[in-house]
């Protein structure tokens, strides 16, 4: 990731006793909830409103198309991270949010992307990405 800047949506999130495993680590699955719950929030703020609410307003679903998740450093409970979430590519039919978490000591704990794909739930096929959202994330 480059420099954070304004745009940059930032969370904070603490690593609970059930987000971790018997090795007292943070579960990998449970970073994928962190991920998909910092970047709902960023789309809320992105688009001004509940995005899921939003998408289906105006029938559009949003499966995920891809989700990569990758611990830099181990995460145990009771640690507290900063979740930066930004938009990452925006292609035609889909885009994608980066997120990277950090510690209060400016490690980056982890990183992540989310790959959404804009989908008509009238025709069950791909579509452009509606210009009210396409204007929200280049903004």
């Amino acid at each position: 990731m480059s420099e954070l800047t304004i745009e940059t949506f930032l969370t904070r999130r603490k690593v609970l006793f059930g987000d971790c495993d018997a090795s007292k680590f943070m579960y990998a699955p449970r970073l994928s909830h962190y991920i998909v719950e910092s970047v709902g929030e960023f789309m809320d703020r992105a688009f001004g409103r509940p995005h899921v609410r939003y998408a289906f307003e105006i029938n559009v679903s949003l499966p995920c198309r891809a989700l990569t998740s990758e611990f830099t450093r181990p995460m145990t409970w009771d640690d507290e991270v900063n979740v930066h979430a930004w938009v990452g590519e925006i292609g035609t039919k889909s885009f994608s949010i980066d997120v990277m978490g950090v510690n209060d000591d400016g490690l980056e704990m982890f990183k992540g992307r989310l790959a959404y794909v804009c989908v008509s739930m009238e025709t069950g096929k791909a579509m452009e990405i509606p210009e009210p959202w396409r204007n929200a994330l280049e903004s």
